[in-house]
């Protein structure tokens, strides 16, 4: 046992086998169309980035990962693009998210209400209290966590996966997906980007520690995949609690 941030994580937890994911540039072309008509009425620098962020990170796998008829936690959530993605479509019935950006909440707020989808924004800190679900026990059917974890200090990034997956309900998952450290040149595309557009410098979370901070919380791994696009590389990780949902 080995002790990270403020709780013990087992080594030897398994991981699953590192299998290649294929970008798909049809689905990404349709989500691209979609969120430009999400963020259409927003100012020109989000809805830029909104656009165009399907182009380089395969949000199509994560919305294959997340059960249809969720209730989703979305924890980093920006402005918002995943949770919206997936109440427009029609996957999810209600989405909460949460972001340290002020700013970044406002815009996914904005877009919501203007298609009335049932999805909700707020501006809290990954180490603040988090919303809890409309079920009694108050866990989510989904977990996601798209591009948060890399921004964290490493101090704090097990403690913050360890408390996004105790959201999980019984049956439910936790979709991990954040850039891939692995490599001589998609590593530093991955920084230099970051650097550019958020002007922050960003510590790869190793899969390991992924996947410890998730079975300490009591899931299991199910799925191990990394994508290329363009020049940036991307790890997905999805996780399970065992058990039927009897909320």
């Amino acid at each position: 046992m080995v002790r990270r941030g403020t709780f013990f994580v087992n080594r030897d937890a398994a991981i699953p086998a590192l299998k290649r994911g294929e970008f798909d540039h049809e689905r990404s072309r349709t989500l691209r169309q979609a969120a430009q008509e999400l963020y259409t009425a927003q100012p020109l620098v989000p809805r830029f980035m909104m656009k165009w962020r399907p182009r380089i990170c395969p949000f199509d796998a994560v919305i294959d990962a997340v059960p249809e008829d969720s209730e989703v936690l979305d924890v980093g959530c920006g402005a918002g693009l995943m949770l919206n993605l997936l109440a427009s479509s029609g996957k999810i019935r209600r989405g909460v998210g949460f972001d340290l950006s002020t700013e970044a909440v406002e815009v996914a707020n904005r877009a919501a209400s203007a298609k009335s989808l049932n999805v909700r924004f707020d501006a809290i800190a990954a180490e603040d209290d988090w919303p809890t679900s409309d079920r009694p026990d108050g866990l989510y059917d989904a977990v996601t966590m798209v591009d948060l974890v890399h921004h964290l200090t490493p101090s704090i990034q097990g403690e913050i996966i360890r408390r996004a997956a105790e959201q999980v309900a019984p049956g439910g998952r936790l979709v991990y997906k954040d850039m891939r450290g692995g490599g001589l040149l998609r590593p530093h595309c991955n920084r230099l980007h970051d650097l550019v557009v958020a002007r922050d410098w960003i510590h790869f979370c190793d899969e390991q520690t992924v996947v410890d901070a998730a079975v300490a919380a009591g899931l299991r791994a199910i799925e191990r995949r990394w994508f290329n696009t363009l020049w940036y590389g991307h790890v997905l990780l999805v996780f399970e609690r065992p058990g039927s949902d009897q909320a």
